[in-house]
């Protein structure tokens, strides 16, 4: 079990150090779980992701170390802060950039603590304006949680997406249009614009550097990237090194280069990326400003990805999940057409015909509501055997009432009831958890209940 957290403040620095608590327990007996290893990890939590049955790895960032670094003032200009400060990353040494690990004892007692990394296990890009600060990749075995494998690296990031035999890491413009400061470290010009990406294999507990690249664009979250057959796949939106307009990119592994290979520009003219789903050689890419553009991007060959169809209505979706009989369930917001947000709403789309694409039935939420799996995933469940949809909704600006939306989905038609399950900030928290015999958990800060369906 992994944790993200904020550790010790240290007096003399504004910012807390963040640390990642791991702990293992034996669930032989379920009745009585019982502790097997327990480590902190400095740095903060970027991804947790289980491989196989026993295998966990987790990727954590401890970002720029407390240095003495300086800002732009009125008596000290932004060359002279930028000289100061490569000074002070000259000046400082090891300990200060590379992350360690703290072990417990039974009663959580600390028992020691010592580096995580030593020099031989970083690596550190051949790009001269890539991002400052370390991440770590962490591999353990669950039978054997204090054999740790680690890798680290030396850029930062918030952006990891894991295949079943890579991992890519992609360090994205922080804005948009211009660049932005972190502790008086302002970020490069050069980079202002472009995404840059980092290739891993994985084997075992093992991860291995293989390649970097770059593209231009701002590479959103997670979920905007994906690899199939060997070749990555990513949706960028617009920086100042692209025009006006989204596009789908696809690289491939060339020795320690990851090149671009074909693309797709011209996505949503004017807009921003709200939701992408990638189904093996399709990607659906939803886009919004005014009205919410739905594009299907034939990738069957990688070098010559191809536009297929698009659907134009008002509001957008900002969660995709594919369900049976070609057809997708989309989460997100409906608008009117001048693009004024009225209320969270759930979609049926049918894209049998994928030149084609078609809305075919939609339910509305209350104004002013949100759904929860626009920012978290874990808040929507599929059950296919019940062609059911569980989602979370909340009315975010009037009270936080949260209610589980249950969604039947009957041919081209959608019919929903609302169930109110909690309140106030925890409804962030409520999981819908189907069990093998076919009844669904429900998860609330009041505790576990079964959802009544």
């Amino acid at each position: 079990m992994a944790g993200g957290g904020d550790g010790p403040v240290d007096p003399w620095s504004d910012r807390p150090r963040q640390v990642t608590r791991v702990t293992t327990y034996d669930l032989s007996d379920p009745a009585s779980p019982a502790l097997v290893d327990d480590r902190s990890l400095e740095g903060a939590l970027v991804r947790a992701v289980q491989h196989d049955d026993d295998t966990v790895r987790l990727v954590v960032t401890t970002g720029l170390p407390d240095l003495d670094f300086v800002e732009p003032r009125f008596w000290r200009t932004e060359d002279g802060a930028r000289d100061r400060n490569a000074d002070v990353v000259r000046r400082s040494s090891l300990d200060d950039w590379l992350p360690d690990v703290t072990t417990y004892d039974a009663d959580g007692d600390e028992i020691g603590t010592q580096p995580l990394l030593d020099c031989s296990q970083v690596v550190v890009p051949s790009d001269d304006d890539a991002a400052l600060g370390t991440m770590t990749v962490v591999g353990l075995d669950a039978d054997t949680p204090d054999d740790l494998d680690t890798l680290g690296i030396a850029t930062d990031t918030r952006l990891a997406y894991f295949s079943p035999d890579r991992m890519y890491l992609a360090t994205s413009p922080w804005s948009t249009w211009w660049g932005c400061c972190w502790d008086g470290v302002s970020e490069p010009v050069a980079d202002a614009g472009r995404s840059r990406l980092y290739s891993f294999a994985l084997d075992d507990t093992r991860a291995t550097y293989v390649a970097s690249g770059a593209v231009d664009g701002r590479i959103e979250d997670r979920w905007s990237m994906d690899e199939h057959d060997g070749v990555l796949r990513v949706a960028v939106g617009p920086t100042v090194e692209t025009g006006n307009f989204s596009s789908v990119v696809t690289l491939r592994e060339d020795g320690d280069d990851l090149e671009e290979v074909g693309r797709v520009d011209q996505l949503g003219v004017d807009e921003e990326i709200k939701a992408v789903r990638w189904l093996d050689d399709l990607a659906l890419v939803v886009t919004f400003r005014q009205v919410d553009p739905l594009y299907a991007v034939d990738l069957t060959d990688p070098d010559d990805p191809e536009l297929l169809g698009e659907l134009k209505i008002p509001g957008y979706s900002e969660y995709l999940h594919p369900i049976s009989g070609d057809r997708l369930v989309g989460l997100g917001q409906d608008a009117t057409p001048q693009g004024q947000l009225l209320g969270a709403q759930a979609a049926l789309f049918d894209v049998r015909d994928l030149t084609d694409p078609r809305q075919s039935d939609v339910v509305r939420y209350p104004s002013g509501s949100v759904t929860g799996a626009a920012t978290d995933p874990r808040q929507f469940t599929w059950l296919p055997d019940r062609q059911t949809a569980l989602a979370v909704v909340w009315d975010g600006w009037q009270g936080r009432t949260g209610w589980v939306s249950v969604l039947e989905v009957d041919g081209d038609r959608l019919s929903q009831r609302m169930v109110e399950v909690e309140y106030g900030a925890d409804v962030t928290d409520v999981r819908t958890v189907p069990l093998p015999d076919g009844r669904v958990a429900l998860a609330t800060s009041t505790g576990v209940s079964f959802l009544d369906l």
